[in-house]
């Protein structure tokens, strides 16, 4: 079947029906991080059981000096060249996939479409291979643009996650024709933040050519559907219960020695935190201490030398409740620029669902939320709603627990698949 993909073999297909039953989804490597169009896959396998998935490994952006970019193309290389096995998936599924070669610079225009065509025609021998009949498609990444609406596969959603063309590292202006032209194409556009489906979220008035004169989709429509949360998975910690007045008591401490109070920030920590910010909170509160969890990239030196810094590299998400609940108030120091105010933090929701109290700057994913649930604020409000976490009583703890029971993955799911069926017979 080609040494650039990979399966996996659960359920058989569910062929026949006007439903979802085959999906191509055009995103980052599978398993590489618990990303939201994964939970959305896994729980879209738990309502539609034979589910096919056809996963194509894309390159975000061009890769940079630094090594975690380098061992990323050495992974995407031995996906092309060596063949893999997919890890187990629960619920079991049929997956399978693909890494083709595509050049991850958009530029010059002439040589990605060169590289795209390649990319379609290695897509399209899969596709034969597998035995699709009628995929639907799900596009994370812009760059895929023109190798999906060659595939002219329907429905075509686009799960436009975020604002890529703010990512440090990549071409703008490439990014934005090619979400332009996902914009005009899709049947179905995505996003889990408001802003991200407004017409001033970057692409509006960009002209854009259409590849093969496929004409725009006739009847495009748009849906929000915030992040979901496995609330169970975050409540719930192994070594961890609550006694009578609500106060955790830990069997296994993975920030043992660390003392209290302890705050806690988890995921890459790149551009899009503000160092000064943290640094502001720690001189403001003398006695706390900061633990950063997660791949360190562009972080100024004077943040992780501090001497109430602590460093942990990042942890499998089936261990990130245990070190979450090990703080006594978990960050979300996003900085307030173009980037951070685009971002839909996935762990927004993850952190609200352990019920410990949470702090974040005034993004507007953010300041959207409940506030009786998340505490945000931009500067000294910042380090004043950290100082008022602290004090917070346990007691109302179970509140965001249980505010987070109906946001599951499953619920989000059955909402796009409703969206996408009623597509596949329009």
């Amino acid at each position: 079947m080609g040494s650039d993909i990979e399966q996996e073999r659960g359920g058989g297909p569910a062929g026949g029906s006007k439903s979802v039953c085959e999906l191509v989804v055009f995103a980052d490597a599978f398993g590489r991080h618990p990303s939201s169009v994964q939970h959305l896959v896994r729980a879209v396998a738990v309502l539609r059981p034979g589910l096919r998935v056809l996963w194509v490994e894309l390159p975000q952006r061009a890769p940079r000096l630094a090594w975690q970019d380098l061992l990323r193309m050495v992974e995407r290389l031995v996906g092309v060249f060596v063949p893999r096995r997919a890890e187990k998936t629960a619920p079991s599924f049929e997956l399978t996939r693909l890494a083709p070669f595509v050049l991850p610079w958009r530029s010059p225009a002439r040589l990605a479409r060169l590289s795209d065509r390649l990319a379609t025609r290695r897509i399209r021998r899969a596709l034969r291979q597998l035995g699709f009949s009628t995929p639907a498609a799900w596009v994370v990444f812009p760059a895929a643009s023109g190798i999906a609406i060659s595939l002219e596969l329907r429905p075509l959603v686009f799960y436009r996650v975020d604002d890529f063309a703010l990512w440090p590292g990549v071409d703008a202006n490439a990014v934005r024709q090619d979400e332009a032209r996902l914009i005009a194409c899709a049947d179905l556009v995505v996003a889990p933040a408001q802003h991200l489906l407004s017409p001033q979220g970057g692409t509006a008035g960009i002209e854009v050519s259409l590849s093969g004169g496929r004409p725009p989709a006739p009847s495009r429509q748009t849906m929000f559907l915030p992040h979901g949360v496995d609330s169970a998975h975050f409540a719930a910690v192994p070594g961890v219960h609550e006694n009578g007045s609500g106060i955790s008591a830990k069997t296994e401490d993975p920030l043992a020695g660390i003392p209290h109070p302890r705050l806690l920030y988890a995921g890459l920590i790149d551009e899009r935190i503000d160092a000064g910010l943290l640094l502001q909170t720690l001189e403001q509160l003398s006695e706390a201490r900061l633990v950063l969890l997660g791949p360190m990239q562009q972080v100024p030196r004077e943040l992780v030398r501090h001497p109430r810094v602590v460093v942990r590299p990042g942890v499998p998400f089936a261990e990130l409740p245990r070190w979450l609940h090990a703080a006594d108030v978990l960050l979300l120091p996003y900085g307030r620029t173009p980037l951070g105010d685009s971002l839909a933090p996935l762990k927004l929701r993850e952190c609200v669902a352990t019920g410990l109290p949470v702090v974040s700057t005034a993004i507007p994913a953010a300041a959207a939320f409940d506030p009786c649930l998340l505490r945000f604020g931009d500067g000294l409000a910042f380090v004043e709603a950290v100082a008022e976490a602290l004090r917070e009583p346990p007691s109302v703890r179970a509140d965001r627990r249980q505010a987070m029971l109906d946001e599951s993955w499953q619920a989000r799911a059955a909402q796009l698949l409703d969206a996408m069926d009623r597509l596949y017979v329009a």
